[in-house]
């Protein structure tokens, strides 16, 4: 049973594309698993990095728990006809390497313009302080080798929305080198995906050699409008092709400028780029 797992940073688009991929793949869908607010018990691994060869032994534990695939009676049809599964997950993103060979999992990270991800930030309130964030990502040796020059700058200003810039810069910038190091790997950008939402989620599965078992065209049909005011973050309606510009909306032009700023050393015009 394959294991698609679809990860980068919070409001990504990651949702959306782990369930279309899933939608087209005929696939179970599985919904952030290392979620810290949902099982609190799993904070200590909210941005850890894991290698293949340092994998935690309870890490593997979980994964073995929550995505491998049961036996029982309930999930042995599912088994038989080696049904796919898309885990879509925001809080283990640096543990990739140790997924993909504990699992066998094919990865996909989604990166997204860091001003359309600071205004979704922004609208549900989450721009607050980042040190804490900083202080988690500093302090692991692992991830220092890739950050360690950026240290100064990612300390240098108490604007929250420089800090938001600079995190998104840091995270994207570990996950590319890691990407980087991994040829089997899927870069894909939101703005890509929302331009043409038809054949790039037919072009990843084919990329990663999944059949596509449902017609593409009626996932984004569906998906293509705007959320109930009921509806909650995770739900993916969306118009799609108003998806690249819309924080245009959000942000003040003071707020842009501070986040540019923030992630301008991390070269965000190469991490957002195939």
């Amino acid at each position: 049973m394959p294991i698609l797992f679809v990860t980068g940073m919070a409001r990504s688009g990651t949702t959306w594309a782990a369930q279309g991929l899933a939608a087209l793949a005929g696939a179970r869908y599985v919904h952030e698993p290392f979620n810290r607010t949902v099982h609190p018990e799993l904070e200590r691994y909210f941005m850890q990095y894991q290698s293949a060869n340092s994998c935690d032994p309870g890490f593997l534990r979980i994964l073995d728990e929550k995505l491998r695939p049961k036996r029982h009676r309930s999930k042995l049809r599912e088994c038989l006809l080696g049904r796919n599964l898309v885990v879509k997950d925001v809080h283990a993103y640096f543990a990739t390497e140790c997924i993909e060979a504990h699992l066998g999992a094919c990865i996909v990270v989604l990166t997204r313009h860091p001003c359309a991800v600071g205004a979704s930030w922004k609208v549900r309130g989450w721009i607050r302080d980042f040190v804490w964030r900083f202080d988690i990502l500093l302090r692991q040796p692992a991830l220092l080798r890739f950050l360690g020059e950026f240290e100064t700058h990612i300390r240098s200003s108490n604007d929250l929305f420089f800090q938001f810039g600079a995190y998104w810069g840091a995270i994207y910038y570990v996950l590319r080198q890691l990407t980087a190091a991994h040829p089997g790997w899927q870069w894909v950008i939101h703005e890509e995906l929302c331009h043409d939402p038809v054949p790039a989620f037919s072009g990843i599965l084919a990329s990663l050699k999944m059949p596509v078992r449902a017609n593409v065209s009626d996932f984004v049909r569906l998906h293509d409008r705007s959320p109930g005011e009921n509806e909650s973050i995770y739900q993916t309606y969306r118009e799609t092709r108003l998806m690249a510009t819309k924080w245009k909306e959000t942000l003040s032009s003071e707020e842009i400028q501070y986040i540019l700023d923030g992630a301008e050393p991390f070269r965000p015009d190469a991490l957002l780029r195939r």
